[in-house]
């Protein structure tokens, strides 16, 4: 009895604890695996129904005569964006599970791609909009489930009393955007004539169709389509939420409740960067978040102006600092990419001036280079500290870059087309206006 005893606690582990590690690391091949094919089948099938809706939207007719490459930009598409939910979402329950040292990253993955099987439905033509509340749903319980026994809750909580104390300053102070007020959206501030450039993307958008910049037909007698006050973000909540073409108000509630998750999106920003990102009290890091947005004179100025036009992009500048100063603490150049990734955000929520544009790029490299150069003299000077700089320094803006692609290069294209132009503003009688010198004394060379 002694030797059996003795067999199975030192002679059989020696070759059960092989045997058990291959069967995990087949098992976390198979998990992957699986997670990737529901992410690429799902993504597929949305991105197929996407496009049959769009076209079918004109004439079922064309539906076999539309080109395949067609679709498959259109599955694509689908693809990198389920993708990015899928990874945020991953990385969102590492954290509530404190395990973001990977340690079960395959089954992570796995169950993290399940909620995107709702999208399989869309092939039963069940509404966009009860497809994104079961996702929605879906996400929420998988995530729910994972804050027993975490403790996750005790990091958050923080921030998120902050959070409820912000929505009550806004809900109760700012009248013209809180819902708990009967205002409709003419009584906002400022000029919001501006934003009746929406309307024709709302259509577009009941057409399946959120891509006006790659659908420039100038010299085929069609339009082309402007490079400010325009949110994919604002068409997409028309369409999930099916607001009809002729429910003017709701429309444009959608656009009230949409600034006033601007403002506090801003707000609650600026908190976690001084909290987090500068290490400061909870007391001072709060009220640098109010003062963000009521203590801010200039920024407030701009709401009894052109405030459309002028303010989005300066609501994700205290995301984009939070980010870079985490990169650079905890010398994670992902999340160097990251914030590019999340600067070009603000294109999509609501794109604005190109000279504010001009402006939160300047800064927000500033601040980048700032920590940048701090790395620097911090470390001994050598080829290896220059190529650590340059690769800093690089990071951020080339992704931000890439993020606003699907603005650039349009653009690009419809200039060389001879579709855009462009030019100084310039009033008969009145000298030109300060800016950037285009159009060479009224010859414009790139004018069609």
């Amino acid at each position: 009895m002694f030797l059996y005893s003795r067999f199975i606690q030192t002679i059989l582990p020696k070759y059960l604890e092989p045997m058990r590690q291959n069967y995990f690391l087949w098992s976390n091949k198979k998990l992957t695996l699986a997670s990737l094919a529901i992410i690429l089948l799902s993504s597929c099938s949305f991105g197929l129904w996407f496009k049959i809706k769009q076209i079918s939207i004109t004439s079922e007719k064309i539906i076999g005569l539309y080109p395949l490459t067609g679709y498959a930009v259109s599955s694509l598409k689908a693809l990198f964006i389920f993708s990015t939910f899928w990874l945020g979402l991953a990385l969102l329950r590492s954290m509530i599970r404190s395990d973001l040292d990977r340690t079960d990253l395959a089954r992570n993955l796995f169950f993290c791609s399940l909620p995107f099987s709702i999208f399989f439905l869309s092939w039963i033509d069940l509404s966009l909009s009860m497809q994104v509340l079961l996702f929605s749903f879906f996400c929420g319980t998988l995530l729910f489930f994972n804050f027993q026994n975490t403790p996750f809750w005790k990091v958050i909580k923080e921030p998120v009393y902050v959070l409820v104390f912000f929505l009550l300053c806004f809900f109760l102070i700012l009248e013209s955007y809180s819902p708990l007020y009967h205002n409709t959206f003419w009584d906002t501030w400022g000029r919001n004539d501006f934003l009746v450039n929406l309307e024709h993307q709302w259509e577009n958008a009941k057409a399946y169709d959120f891509l006006g910049n790659f659908t420039q037909s100038g010299f085929l007698g069609g339009h082309s389509q402007g490079i400010y006050m325009i949110s994919e973000l604002s068409a997409a909540i028309v369409l999930i939420f099916d607001l009809p073409i002729i429910d003017v108000l709701g429309k444009y509630a959608s656009i009230k409740f949409l600034y006033l998750g601007f403002y506090l999106f801003g707000t609650f920003g600026t908190y976690l960067f001084f909290r987090y990102g500068l290490k400061l009290s909870t007391l001072i890091a709060t009220i640098g978040g109010l003062g963000f947005f009521w203590g801010n004179s200039a920024y407030l100025a701009f709401m009894t102006g052109e405030f459309p036009l002028h303010m989005v992009q300066f609501i994700f500048f205290p995301w984009v600092l939070l980010i870079i100063k985490l990169a650079h603490s905890l010398n994670k150049p992902a999340l160097s990419c990251l914030a590019g990734l999340v600067a070009s955000l603000s294109e999509y929520a609501m794109s604005s001036h190109p000279e504010c544009d001009f402006i939160y790029f300047i800064f927000c490299n500033l601040y980048n280079l700032y920590l940048t150069l701090i790395r620097l003299t911090e470390s001994k000077l050598g080829m290896d500290s220059v190529k650590r700089f340059f690769g800093w320094l690089l990071l951020f803006p080339v992704f931000h870059g890439i993020g606003l692609a699907y603005r650039v290069i349009p653009l690009i294209a419809a200039v060389l087309n001879k579709e855009y132009a462009i030019f100084e503003s310039q009033v008969v009688g009145r000298s030109m206006v300060p800016g950037l010198w285009w159009n060479f004394n009224g010859i414009n060379p790139l004018k069609r």
